[in-house]
């Protein structure tokens, strides 16, 4: 695999590329019950509508999907109607341990629709996303080509736009989305054959991952770019992981929870190793994302063997530049700027000694609490005054072919 071509990485380095970072402290939101609330996201969905956006799709991170330890995969071949219920229980149980830390829960898509759409001409559509959640490269290689296939199938409308938010390793399967919608036919090949031995059925046996062949032929037709022009991504708490390809999308931005600590060089880095008490509060900002860089990866469960072989291809085709450095050097780069997009280093302040109420200071993003601070940053940076020039480049969308 090592002459076949390889995707983009980030470089871990103390010397990152800060041109187009920038700190940010959060605002309090008013209360989640309070007129003041709704009003403020209510003016969120009119800048909305005003910029051609008609659908926010919601992306859990890691461990927030329907199978992250892979097992209702192991068990999909032997039969797939009790792989489906044994998602739902999953996905069901996340969802009420989690609530709105790190995750988006059920209520999150129908409430957020309708404080966007309180006072709008149309409604803003709000849906959620859900992957398996797997933590290594076939997880999230998966995520990305059933998120292809679906936004593929979706009619559109000229000229309309879909706003996409990824928490976590939501966020890196996203990277991989824009890339494989800007990649070259020698870039698809590479990535597809790699996961071959998982996705493609043996000889005479069911096809029980079909969305596979389907993107693959689609990439392949040369679709992607019409699908990239109409797509804004956003990264939330996402580790600096997968490279970004700005062909693969029309907009794109990153928000990251960081506080610098007291008298560091460098204030674009996170500080490590960290105390406990940093740790806890997430004093120092997100913990998780700090952490989850390359190198983190679980395997896939020993019953899949098909799965451990295509992600051990994967590793070298999304993460064979990775510098041969040692994980606790890596860590200590404390990447917190991707290479790619403007990254708002966004201070959260000291959080709670109730660390699971955050999550380590990865949790934030994605809770209610915050949601009118959170989208009228990501409104006022891609379709205010300040995004001129993003706009200009994605705005007059073609509508998207689909599957036949």
């Amino acid at each position: 695999m090592s002459e076949q071509p390889r995707f983009r990485h980030q470089r871990y380095t103390r010397q990152p590329d800060t041109s187009r970072a920038e700190f940010l402290r959060a605002e309090p939101c008013p209360p989640l019950d309070s007129a003041e609330f709704r009003q403020q996201l209510a003016q969120v969905g009119r800048q909305l509508v005003a910029a051609d956006v008609d659908r926010v799709m919601l992306i859990h991170g890691t461990f927030g999907g329907n199978d992250g330890a892979g097992l209702a995969a192991a068990l999909r071949r032997a039969s797939p109607r009790a792989a489906d219920g044994l998602e739902w229980v999953i996905k069901s149980v996340i969802d009420l341990v989690l609530g709105d830390r790190g995750n988006y829960p059920p209520r999150s898509a129908p409430e957020l629709q309708a404080w966007l759409s309180a006072e709008t001409s149309r409604s803003v559509a709000v849906e959620r996303f859900i992957w398996n959640s797997e933590n290594h490269h076939l997880g999230r290689a998966d995520g990305a080509v059933r998120l292809i296939d679906y936004l593929a199938r979706q009619p559109t409308v000229y000229g309309a736009r879909r706003l996409l938010l990824g928490h976590s390793h939501g966020g890196n399967l996203l990277a991989l989305v824009t890339q494989l919608l800007a990649a070259s036919t020698d870039k698809v090949d590479s990535f597809f054959q790699a996961a071959e031995r998982y996705w493609r059925p043996a000889s005479g046996g069911h096809d029980h991952f079909p969305h596979w062949a389907q993107v693959r032929e689609w990439l392949l037709a040369g679709h992607g770019p019409e699908l990239a022009r109409t797509l804004d991504v956003v990264s939330l708490g996402a580790p600096v992981r997968y490279g970004w390809d700005l062909a693969g999308c029309g907009r794109l931005l990153h928000l990251m929870s960081h506080r610098p600590r007291e008298g560091a060089k460098n204030r674009y880095c996170a500080a490590f190793p960290l105390t406990v008490t940093e740790w806890l509060r997430g004093s120092q900002g997100d913990v998780i994302a700090q952490v989850g860089i390359a190198g983190t990866n679980f395997a896939p469960i020993p019953l899949l063997r098909r799965a451990w072989h295509a992600d051990h291809r994967l590793a070298d085709v999304l993460q064979g530049t990775v510098e041969p450095q040692g994980q606790w050097e890596r860590w200590k780069t404390g990447p917190r700027v991707h290479d790619t997009g403007p990254t708002l280093l966004v201070d959260f302040g000291v959080q709670s000694w109730l660390v699971l109420a955050h999550a380590a200071g990865h949790g934030l993003y994605t809770r209610a609490i915050w949601a009118p601070f959170i989208f009228r940053t990501i409104v006022e940076r891609l379709y205010g005054n300040g995004a001129a020039e993003q706009r200009a480049t994605g705005t007059a969308a073609p509508g998207v072919s689909v599957y036949k």
